[in-house]
């Protein structure tokens, strides 16, 4: 059995003369006991994880700005429906969700855009009964849409 310790030295001398492993950690200040102060790297990983879980929650956040924005003052057009399909980027529990695509050809510019619907968590095929779905688009910027997925019965 091999037994290993930790140590925190500040002389470099010292812990090249008595020590295999060797780890730089500058500048750790040290406590009063000898031992490492590692309040600054609990910090930073403290910080670490309120940016990461403050920005998925501003991310929300703006998402859901963006979409009554487009409910209020979205331009309604009527897109082809392409498919309704697994979505495969996202699982929760070990289910995907599904989602609708749909893409529309812009009259003016003759530019094709295609857009994606909301997560969904059933299968929605059986209940499109068109070929045809309507989606509210930001008509400055078309990639800010919203699927109107209304004709959907509701989970219960």
């Amino acid at each position: 059995m091999i037994l290993c310790s930790l140590h925190f030295l500040s002389e470099l001398a010292e812990a090249v003369a008595f020590e295999e492993l060797i780890f730089l950690a500058p500048p750790t200040p040290e406590l009063e006991d000898g031992g490492a102060d590692l309040s600054y790297v609990l910090r930073a990983i403290g910080t670490v994880l309120f940016l990461v879980g403050g920005s998925s929650f501003v991310i929300d956040i703006r998402k859901r700005n963006v979409r009554k924005h487009l409910k209020l003052h979205g331009t309604k057009i009527e897109a082809d429906i392409q498919s309704a399909e697994i979505n495969t980027t996202f699982s929760v529990n070990g289910r995907n969700p599904y989602r609708v695509i749909c893409q529309w050809e812009n009259p003016s510019t003759s530019k094709v855009h295609v857009f994606t619907s909301e997560n969904i968590w059933f299968d929605p095929n059986d209940y499109i009964k068109s070929d045809k779905i309507t989606v509210l688009i930001d008509k400055r910027s078309p990639k800010k849409h919203i699927v109107d997925l209304s004709f959907l019965p509701e989970i219960g």
